[in-house]
């Protein structure tokens, strides 16, 4: 897989020289992604509910995806979760398989459905309806739940979520390589019915009133540290390493709380850890005399053997108001049934 991580310039407010060279190439990948999402994909008699995002860029979407899934089943419901399995084995393959982490790694079926099965049945592969098949004929759940596949249009959606990441929005507004965008905005948002705004900032509340200004039900969340986590690390020296859309969001979390951060290293999103960059992070930690800390999708695709270096900050995606997000998940699910 190739690893890359997103440019700076996708961030800033307005396009860069480096973007308006970009931008007609981006015109083209967006028009293509425009269209693939104007199609029709397979329904379920299941209601689907798809969660994905505008843009690239680590906005909170497999957060997102567990927030969902804990809803459901508070609620009753017995939802499987569909996922391609991005930077894992089980990504170049059509035929789908289920996620068991007591016998799969990380790079076998991606790291954000080896945290995802410890919610729900989790299903892996390139080819989302038959992925769907297989969780109908082996688990039979009530609802199945898509994480990413907003673009994709492989299933039809009952309901469909964007997540939105609240500090930078969409960035510069453009379509990859110009920008962040997998399409023009204004091309996007007619094929999804609510929208997720996580965490706080201006531009995400810009995001916010477009949406609602188009009738779309606008959901606040912040991603929180999971409970516990704030005292063990208070004050506590910390070398952070993370490879994730915008690992600066896990190392800002850390100082919030009170973490002493010593020294931040990036990594690619999805990047998968060698024994010489685990040993150099090791041999930095010794020298600040200080814990080696990352994500739980970082610390999934490091080998067992050497997860012990490392603690995590487990983070969690919470509701301002989850009372209306639940009602309109059974408001999706209400309605397919009665169809």
């Amino acid at each position: 897989m190739i690893e890359w991580r997103t440019p700076d310039f996708w961030w800033e407010p307005h396009p860069t020289l480096a973007a308006r060279l970009l931008k007609p190439f981006g015109e083209l990948y967006g028009a293509e992604t425009a269209g693939r999402m104007r199609r029709r994909g397979v329904r379920f008699e299941i209601p689907v509910i798809t969660v994905g995002a505008f843009a690239l860029g680590g906005p909170g979407k497999t957060p997102a995806v567990e927030a969902i899934v804990r809803l459901l089943i508070a609620a009753g419901e017995q939802p499987a979760i569909l996922s391609r399995g991005y930077g894992s084995a089980a990504a170049g393959h059509r035929a789908p398989r289920f996620v068991n982490p007591a016998k799969h790694h990380a790079r076998d079926v991606g790291d954000e459905p080896f945290l995802l099965a410890r919610k729900a049945p989790v299903i892996v592969g390139a080819d989302r309806v038959e992925a769907g098949w297989l969780a109908r004929r082996a688990v039979n759940p009530g609802a199945l739940v898509l994480d990413d596949g907003l673009q994709s249009r492989q299933v039809e959606p009952d309901l469909a979520i964007s997540v939105v990441d609240g500090e930078v929005g969409v960035g510069n507004g453009l379509s990859i390589p110009a920008g962040p965008l997998r399409a023009p905005l204004e091309a996007q948002l007619p094929h999804v019915d609510a929208l997720i705004i996580a965490g706080p900032g201006e531009r995400g509340r810009e995001i916010a009133r477009v949406a609602s200004a188009a009738g779309k039900p606008v959901l606040a969340a912040r991603l929180m540290p999971k409970a516990g986590d704030v005292e063990r690390l208070r004050g506590k020296p910390v070398v952070a390493f993370a490879g994730i859309g915008r690992p600066q969001k896990f190392f800002a979390m850390l100082e919030q709380i009170g973490a002493d951060v010593r020294a931040r290293r990036p990594f690619p999103d999805h990047h998968a850890y060698t024994f010489r960059e685990l040993a150099a992070l090791r041999e930095e930690a010794r020298g600040y005399n200080a814990q080696l800390i990352t994500t739980e999708k970082d610390l999934a695709r490091i080998d067992a053997a050497h997860r012990a270096d490392a603690e995590t900050l487990a983070i969690e995606l919470v509701f301002d108001d989850a009372e209306t997000v639940t009602n309109l998940l059974q408001s999706a699910l209400r309605a397919k049934t009665t169809a």
